[in-house]
């Protein structure tokens, strides 16, 4: 215990104290809060089918939340364009994202910590207000372009002229708009949200993989041969030059990385679901003294180590509690490569056959042929499948962005008692007016979703996950740290993301780094 026993005095609940005693009190008061968390329930004691149910509803959320323009625009975008060739991308683009975000459950989880605070905390405020204002500043490019890909849903599955564009857009937010109110009315937004999320799943799953399995023969060689070896893409063939001119006009890393990063979501939608731990009974945060907990992180110092036990009856407490997040990550990340394969496989097998690739003003209708192909009834299913999937990433990110910006703000002790029905009251109508503005500018979709992409996406995403491998080897003991592969290959991820998503940044102002 030396490395606290130093010549310093801190502030702790309001009274000067030594290192030493404030020490004695946090860990009496860290050991309180243990005892007084619940129980693992028995299916985190002994995994079955029963207990992966339990949890599928969140699971469905982290996934299909990035289903939306992720699965069905961006990614069939590149598949149709360069092939089997790049599925690798596909597979280490979601689970690198999967393996970042188990580090932010599990140190909640095990912890009582909030993501946010853990930042502030250890690496000073800096780096908090940067994530947020990006955060703030970028978020309304993803409703512009979610709202105009579901506008043009139905403009197109309809056929109504696109100048009905701009009243179906409005009228669509509107909807989205007292739905996420009514619900937060009714306190009920986030068990509305998995259900809505996990019926989205649900229905892409089937549809996708019904014209799989009775439309195409997959070349399922090529698909494992490329899954695991990455290959780069050659440049772009000379139809895809001819049929969708803003895609050849475009870097091809510069296309393919927005693609990435659209597919299950960024750094800032993982801390909002990792927030929201106090919410979902889990673990540390669930005990009835965690509030309390919370606000003693506020006056602890940086190089203070937490009394986490690693022995006895609380190890086993902690070792069950965080396989929570981890069938949470398991089930979100499996549900979303799952449902991202047959959406590869249908734009290389029926797309790419055609020359057809989304682009355009036809981002959402060439994928009508998945279904075409069985029966041409059945491309209403598109239709319906393909607006419930972005429209529903659309009604979900304005709860899911209130549990991140609660979060981020809560990270400063001016804010300790802030509610997040405050964050919502002045959230809301930002985002409102901001995508009103937005859109008005005529702003393309693509743009748009590829700068939100290569800044909250892969960017934020990359600085994320460095700061939580550094929180996860000096803010755990080594009883509870992932082990060394897992770190290498979330290093190597968050290292190419950070990279690459500012890279992509700057070339969306012009200036190619290529």
């Amino acid at each position: 215990m030396k490395q606290y026993l130093k010549f310093k005095s801190f502030y702790f609940f309001g009274v000067m104290v030594s290192n030493k005693e404030q020490f004695i009190e946090f860990e009496k008061l860290y050991t309180e809060v243990l005892q007084t968390a619940p129980e693992p329930p028995e299916e985190l004691k002994k995994i079955s089918l029963g207990s992966i149910s339990k949890y599928f509803g969140f699971g469905a959320l982290i996934a299909a939340i990035g289903v939306g323009s992720g699965e069905l625009i961006w990614t069939p975008r590149a598949a149709a364009a360069f092939g089997y060739v790049i599925t690798w991308a596909f597979f280490y683009g979601v689970w690198t994202k999967a393996v970042i975000q188990y580090l932010g459950m599990k140190l909640f989880t095990i912890t009582g910590e909030p993501p946010s605070h853990a930042l502030k905390r250890v690496f000073g405020g800096w780096l908090v207000i940067f994530l947020a204002a990006m955060f703030v500043a970028v978020t309304p490019f993803w409703f512009v372009s979610l709202g105009t890909l579901s506008s043009q849903i139905v403009i197109n599955s309809l056929g109504l002229p696109t100048a009905q564009q701009t009243p179906i857009f409005f009228v669509i937010l509107a909807i989205s708009v007292f739905m996420v109110v009514f619900s937060a009315y009714l306190k009920k937004a986030l068990k509305i949200l998995e259900w809505v999320q996990s019926s989205v799943m649900i229905i892409m799953l089937v549809f996708f993989w019904i014209a799989v399995g009775v439309a195409v023969r997959p070349d399922w060689l090529s698909f494992f041969k490329y899954m695991f070896v990455p290959v780069l893409p050659p440049d772009y063939e000379p139809w895809v030059k001819q049929v969708a001119r803003d895609i050849a006009a475009t870097p091809v890393m510069w296309f393919i990385l927005p693609a990435l990063g659209a597919l299950g979501a960024g750094a800032h939608e993982y801390i909002g679901y990792t927030a929201v731990f106090d919410e979902k009974g889990w673990g540390v945060p669930a005990s009835p003294k965690w509030e309390v907990l919370r606000k003693a992180f506020y006056n602890i110092p940086r190089t203070f180590k937490l009394p986490i036990p690693t022995s006895g009856e609380m190890r086993i407490k902690l070792d069950a509690w965080r396989k929570a997040p981890l069938l949470t990550v398991l089930i979100g990340f499996i549900a979303l490569w799952v449902s991202t394969t047959p959406a590869i496989i249908l734009a290389i097998e029926v797309l790419r056959p055609q020359h057809l690739i989304p682009s355009g003003v036809r981002l959402t209708a060439v994928q009508a042929e998945w279904l075409r192909i069985i029966h041409p009834s059945l491309t209403v299913l598109w239709w319906i499948g393909a607006f419930v999937a972005i429209w529903g990433t659309f009604y979900g990110v304005f709860e899911v962005y209130v549990w991140t910006l609660h979060d981020f703000l809560r990270a400063f002790k001016k804010f300790e008692n802030l509610s997040r029905n405050t964050v919502r009251k002045y959230l809301w109508p930002y985002y409102v007016v901001a995508t009103v503005l937005l859109y008005s500018t005529g702003f393309s979709v693509p743009f748009l979703a590829t700068f939100a992409s290569a800044v909250l996406n892969i960017f934020s995403t990359g600085v994320w996950g460095l700061a939580l491998i550094y929180l996860d080897r000096t803010q755990l003991p080594k009883e509870f740290r992932a082990p060394l592969w897992y770190i290498l290959f979330t290093l190597i991820g968050a290292i190419l993301y950070a990279f690459w998503g500012l890279t992509n940044m700057i070339q969306a102002f012009g200036i190619s780094p290529y």
